[in-house]
């Protein structure tokens, strides 16, 4: 069975809370201190986010970096915020 890399599940999950906030990635980028490109790259898959930049990405969202996990890893992680 294939399974989705979790760079990609995070970057979904990234994209859809951008979506429903109402921002561009550009605006996201430049609301937690990182490069256009370097965001659009992590959208992507191709680059991993680090756990500072889903909090920030969260704060920026309204939420907490935590929510941007999917189920799975949250629930591997316990209950501690990101």
């Amino acid at each position: 069975m294939d399974t989705i890399p979790l760079s990609q599940q995070i970057a979904q999950r990234v994209q859809h809370a951008l979506l429903n906030h109402g921002q561009t990635e550009t605006q996201l980028a430049n609301a937690v201190g990182m490069p256009p490109e370097q965001l659009r790259l992590k959208l992507a898959g191709q680059l991993d986010f680090t756990v500072a930049e889903l909090d920030r990405i969260g704060a920026a969202l309204g939420l907490r970096g935590s929510e941007l996990l999917p189920s799975s890893a949250a629930a591997a992680n316990g209950p501690t915020s990101v």
